[in-house]
């Protein structure tokens, strides 16, 4: 620096002299380059070129100047001028790292070609063209350029050296490593080499032999920023974050802008969940080096890990159109699409993958890494013995590689071998004791081989060591109550298309805005009719969400016989009595003793008492075992426990919300209290209540971009729950955001500590009052009584919340001056972009006059209007238009991108998977239509329409309503024959029995590939067989769950035939049990088949016949085999009873 200084003192000197000396002003020019004074700099290049234009001494440091600059195309732009004036020049075209980074790989190849012609022996230019033959992937030619400088002095430390650096790059470790120890060998502490040697030994997995060479690196330089970056990602690896954190720091405590120690330490922090300081990492990162691809990369993972997957795949879709064979960003792309539910571009980007680790391995078959990375993909894939022969060829060079073991061991435990599994695992806790993914996955091992003391003691020891929201407790809170969630399931697959267009469509002017006359069913209680207790012979309940039975007589004598006790007789009393009254499992209130709780973790505090969550070990009681006589449990719950704060009644208090919350026990809106327990160290009673895996809607909304479809969802799920409340002639009277919780996205109203009846009146005008300000209404802030009417008004302050995503008055405080502002018609200001309809309907919630503000049944009834005012299981009409020519009215329609269910059948081998999607749609679409009343005439594949491979139904022109009656008996019928009810072609009236005939016929097409009577004329000799009890023939090896459901739909006797919802119900239930498989026949199964001419499947008139629907002989028969069950049968059904009586009417 010195120098530079007595340098610049002269050459000021002489520009004082004389400012235009050309030579000077370059020379300063350079020197204020190459101390990083960028503009003084540029300021004298650009003097000295005015006076000499074609310098490429200037041009070429100017060129430098740019690129630092960040001024990428204008440091092109000279370096190529300065090449067109000179092309020999050497200092011009060894610039090599900066055509790199500015992306101009192709240039500098050329011109170290160049220089090459000029003289093939020089060293320095071969080996840069050799390094720009790797970036452009020219491997051959990489190793090639690099031999031959090597051969010219083969026995120069320094090309020892670096020729083992060029091995170390190109993955030829041993090689690399054969150089190096020449070169340590001559010259034991040659820093250098020991670097490079040190980075050999970490890319082979040697992690002691890389410690080694590093902590010797740093004994002679303590602050050498590269052996502790290399030192840190190794911790990295070994998962020991601290230790990481701590040398990473370090080095760019010394170094802070290296763009790989900042990579690692937001790769370290990630691995912690430590989410925003990786992220801030990578934006420091991208500040410094912007065309760094990997920032891109790494960004991907973080959203991905954030659950922000659309996020990731532009980060990742952004490092693969740079890096388009790099095997890992296709894996965890994969894995994204994987998690997004997009299983055919996952499986797409795994063999990609796959693809791009076949070839390096032909070059290298024994890179342990390789071997490692191809059998990662292979487990993603699912092929385990693949996977597990490239894991054993990968530990075979490399025992003790810590992530293939740890692979290995993921890989036994998928193939159920679970002793191979844990001895893994176990290898890889003996290298690092305190690894908290590897001591979960064996607690999940544990919990695989059914061992689950084992299985908490070690998911107990991950969380002490790592207590972040990872695969050790995700593992647990994956097992919810099933029965809950087929509840979910029933309700949230009605989808919605909420649009911009469509969330705000309706005119507010015209729009119908309170229907008072609207019914709606607030019971989300599903059974399977009545069925006959194996123990008593009586009637009892047969709960369908959970397929068990259950006897209330026979189980309140269970419960009599009590074996437990709180050790308070309040309580005990309170138990039994919830227990002897309950007619359905989910009734049950019990005593939990607290050791049957694990991982008991503090969560929050609200206002009524502290929250924790927790392990249940036993599970709730789903119903009784006969066989065991014992009571059949969920098995390991995660769950939340609550303490209440009242200090002079504690209890009284306790019981009383479990009592309020009692009353909504069978609905899904509503956060179930499970039982109570005593704290054993603070004696503390405690609520048991469901966990709500996704938090409040507060912590959900601050945490994610909601869509305008999930705003929407959760406007109505909210509404809902308020109505479902209201009906029950409840008051909330602590209604915010803090107590909606999310139970895997769907939202249920929790925290009924202020619980009370609609008549239970205050005494005297309420002096005090609890709750959140800005959601408490003016009258109850004014001492008036809380009626149902405040809990609109909260709703429409959460409804505010919801649609803007700002809070309620979030720049003031919330104090007694606000609580005045509010009396006095103050509220949250809602954005002039929301749309008005929504803006009338918020404000109309919280209106200063209770009286003025809907009730809860219409709030419910508007929202659901605009949910439902486009089911997209309907094709859309969009308007109507004239021909100009024949000026036929025509009507628009939505385009079907995929066209009819037929032609795609015809087109494509749909798996199992797919098959049972669109099976789910078509019932889905027909039970919308009979919901509304509806009755289709006219079902058929040729009128099941596919828009982006989503089936909807189309063609109304024969829809009518179900009490449109005929005035007569029908003599000519409209529609395609093997799809047409055999009442219809009687003569007889359509009704809905008759659409569900046509679905069966439908389902038996879809499940088996054939079409129906496709040998055969379609003329009235089929007409008279179909009335004669002719059905489609089902293949053998079609499974009989499946023959039993389509036979019972076409049944001779519309009577006997399911309804639309019970149709959807059972169809429902295996869907969200991912069973189809044991259902349905793939299409790449059968055989190819030829139609008869005359097998017309497009609608057309028929006349009716005079023949009486029967069954065929052998129908009867057939279903009676069908309906055997097996233990793999979902419904586990009696062999006894049909479909339509096992699921029974539901109730509308």
């Amino acid at each position: 620096m010195e120098a530079y200084e007595d340098l610049l003192a002269d050459l000021n000197g002489l520009l004082n002299t004389n400012p235009k000396n050309v030579h000077a002003l370059r020379q300063r020019g350079a020197i204020y380059c190459a101390i990083g004074n960028y503009k003084e700099s540029l300021t004298d290049l650009n003097k000295s070129l005015k006076i000499e234009t074609n310098n490429t001494f200037a041009l070429r440091n100017r060129g430098k100047v740019f690129y630092k600059l960040g001024k990428y195309d204008e440091a092109s732009a000279d370096f190529n001028n300065s090449l067109e004036i000179e092309s020999n020049n050497a200092f011009i075209t060894n610039d090599k790292e900066i055509y790199s980074m500015i992306d101009k790989y192709e240039q500098a190849f050329s011109n170290y070609t160049k220089l090459l012609e000029i003289d093939p022996n020089d060293v320095f230019t071969l080996k840069n063209r050799g390094a720009t033959c790797r970036v452009l992937g020219k491997c051959e030619e990489w190793l090639l350029y690099f031999k031959t400088p090597f051969d010219i002095n083969p026995s120069n430390k320094w090309e020892l050296g670096d020729n083992g650096e060029i091995y170390l790059k190109n993955g030829k470790y041993y090689e690399a490593l054969a150089n190096l120890n020449k070169s340590l060998e001559i010259e034991p502490n040659n820093i250098d080499a020991l670097k490079i040697r040190g980075e050999t030994f970490y890319m082979m997995g040697k992690y002691d032999e890389a410690f080694k060479d590093l902590n010797l690196i740093l004994k002679i330089e303590p602050n050498n920023s590269f052996a502790l970056r290399i030192r840190g990602t190794i911790y990295q690896f070994l998962m020991k974050h601290e230790e990481s954190l701590a040398d990473l720091n370090e080095s760019l405590g010394i170094s802070p802008n290296n763009v790989l120690a900042l990579r690692h330490r937001g790769i370290t922090y990630r691995i912690m969940y430590k989410y925003n300081e990786s992220l801030a990492d990578l934006n420091k990162l991208q500040e410094i080096e912007p065309n760094y691809i990997f920032t891109r990369f790494d960004q991907g993972l973080i959203y991905s890990k954030m659950d922000k997957n659309e996020k990731s795949l532009v980060n990742l879709n952004k490092f693969l159109k740079n890096c388009p064979n790099d095997f890992d960003a296709f894996l965890r792309r994969g894995d994204v699409y994987y998690a997004m539910d997009k299983y055919n571009e996952s499986s797409a980007d795994y063999n990609k993958a796959l693809e791009i680790l076949n070839k390096l391995i032909e070059i290298d078959f024994n890179n342990a890494f390789v071997l490692y990375n191809r059998g990662d993909v292979y487990r993603s894939l699912s092929k385990y013995d693949k996977a597990l022969e490239d894991m054993n060829k990968s530990l075979a060079i490399n025992p003790n590689h810590i992530f293939a073991l740890a692979s290995r061991g993921v890989i036994y435990r998928s193939l159920k071998k679970y002793e191979e599994a844990l001895e893994d695992l176990n290898k890889v806790l003996k290298k690092d004791p305190n690894c908290a993914w590897t001591l979960a996955m064996k607690g999940a091992t544990y919990y695989n081989m059914e061992k689950y003391e084992e299985a908490f003691t070690f998911l107990e020891k991950s969380l002490e060591i790592h207590p972040y929201d990872f695969f050790g407790m995700d593992y647990f809170e994956r097992n919810i109550d099933p029965s809950r969630m087929d509840l979910f399931n029933y309700h949230l697959n009605t989808d919605w298309n909420m649009d911009d267009n469509l969330y705000w469509g309706c005119d507010v002017e015209e729009c119908e805005y309170w229907d008072r006359d609207v019914e709606f069913a607030t019971s989300t209680e599903i059974t399977l009719g009545t069925e006959v207790c194996d123990e008593c012979n009586q009637p009892c309940a047969q709960i369908w969400v959970i397929l068990t039975k259950w006897c209330q007589p026979c189980n309140s004598s269970r419960f009599q016989n009590k074996n437990w006790t709180s050790n308070n007789t309040k309580i005990d009393d309170f138990i039994q009595k919830l227990q002897l009254a309950a007619d359905r499992p989910y009734k049950v209130i019990e005593w939990i003793p607290f050791n049957r709780l694990r991982l008991v973790k503090y969560m929050t505090k609200g206002g009524f008492g502290s929250v924790f969550s927790a392990i249940w070990q036993d599970g709730q009681i789903r119903g009784w075992d006969i066989d065991d006589q014992k009571w059949i449990r969920v098995g390991i719950q995660s769950v939340a426990l609550k303490t209440i704060n009242n200090p002079t009644d504690p209890i009284s208090d306790l019981l009383k919300e479990i009592e309020s919350n009692i009353q909504v026990v069978d609905d899904p809106h509503f956060i179930r209290c499970l039982g109570i327990t005593q704290d054993s160290k603070t004696h503390n009673y405690m609520m048991v209540m469901e966990y709500a895996t996704s938090g409040s809607l507060r912590a959900y909304m601050n945490a994610n971009d909601m869509d305008v479809n999930e705003k929407g969802r959760q406007l109505w799920a909210i509404s809902k729950g308020l109505y479902n409340l209201h009906e029950k002639n409840l008051i909330h009277q602590d209604f915010h955001p803090g107590n909606l919780l999310l139970i895997n996205g769907f939202l249920s109203i929790s925290d009924f500590g202020l619980c009370k009846q609609e008549n239970q009146k205050s005494k005297s005008k309420t002096e005090k009052i609890f709750g959140v300000l800005p959601y408490i209404a003016p009258e109850v802030l004014s001492g008036e009584e809380y009626t149902m009417a405040s809990d609109i008004y909260s709703f429409g302050i959460i409804a505010c919340e919801l649609i803007t995503g700002y809070p309620p008055y979030y720049k003031i405080p919330h104090n007694r001056n606000l609580a005045l502002k509010i009396c006095q018609g103050s509220r949250p200001k809602i954005p002039s972009e929301v749309p008005k309809i929504m803006v009338r309907l918020i404000e109309e919630c919280w209106d200063a006059d209770p009286k003025k503000r809907p009730t809860s049944k219409q709030l419910f009834t508007i929202i659901n209007k605009w949910l439902m005012i486009d089911d997209p299981h309907f094709i859309r009409c969009l308007g109507i238009t004239q021909d100009s020519k024949t000026h036929n009215y025509m009507m628009v329609m939505e385009y079907a991108t995929s066209g009819s269910l037929r032609a795609y059948m015809n087109a494509n081998d749909m798996d199992v998977n797919e098959k049972g999607r669109q099976l789910w749609a078509i019932s889905k679409g027909l039970y919308n239509l009979h919901e509304k009343n509806l009755i289709h005439q006219d079902f058929h594949p040729g009128n099941l329409l596919l828009i982006n491979g989503f089936l909807s139904i189309s063609d109304f022109g024969l829809c009518k309503q179900e009490n449109q009656k005929s005035k007569s008996k029908t003599e000519k019928i409209f529609g395609v024959l093997p799809y047409i009810a055999p009442e219809v072609l009687s003569g007889e009236e359509y009704t809905m029995a008759s659409d569900i005939y046509s679905f069966g016929i439908i389902a038996c097409e879809l499940i088996t590939g054939y079409p129906p009577y496709y040998k055969i004329p379609h003329n009235r000799n089929l007409a008279l067989k179909i009335c004669q009890g002719s059905r489609p023939k089902i293949p053998s090896e079609v499974p009989k769950i499946m023959v039993r459901l389509i036979e019972e739909c076409w049944d001779a006797d519309p009577k006997k035939r399911p309804t639309s919802k019970q149709l959807f119900t059972i169809i429902n239930k295996w869907l969200m049990s991912r069973a189809f498989d044991k259902f349905i026949l793939p299409t790449s199964t059968l055989p190819s088949y030829k139609l008869h001419p005359e097998a017309i499947y497009t609608s057309r008139l028929f006349d009716t016949t005079s023949s009486k629907p029967v069954n065929a002989s052998n129908f009867m028969k057939t279903l009676s085999k069908s309906i055997k069950s097996t233990s793999e049968d979902l419904c586990k059904v009696s062999k006894s009873v049909r479909f339509s009586e096992l699921l029974g009417r539901l109730t509308n």
